[in-house]
């Protein structure tokens, strides 16, 4: 009987994984929709006052959270290959 799965050539198992990376995953995730959703608010609302400096202190929080989730995931991917 044949497997009713089947992989592509490439496909590997990742040898190492663990719980933690998986959890600072999620909460990195979870914070990054939550302080996202509040800077988005406010840089809409300050943009929406004329209040450019509330704006665009709230857009710093983008590069933050995409700082944030760069790291998290190169650190994902470099235990993965090499932890």
């Amino acid at each position: 009987m044949r497997p009713l799965v089947r992989r592509l050539p490439e496909y590997h198992e990742w040898v190492h994984e663990t719980p933690i990376i998986d959890v600072v995953v999620c909460v990195v995730a979870f914070a990054s929709v939550v302080v996202g959703g509040y800077a988005g608010l406010y840089f809409i609302l300050g943009a929406l006052t004329g209040r450019w400096d509330i704006a665009l202190a709230a857009a710093e929080f983008f590069i933050y959270i995409a700082i944030a989730n760069v790291v998290v995931d190169a650190w994902r991917r470099w235990y993965r290959h090499h932890g």
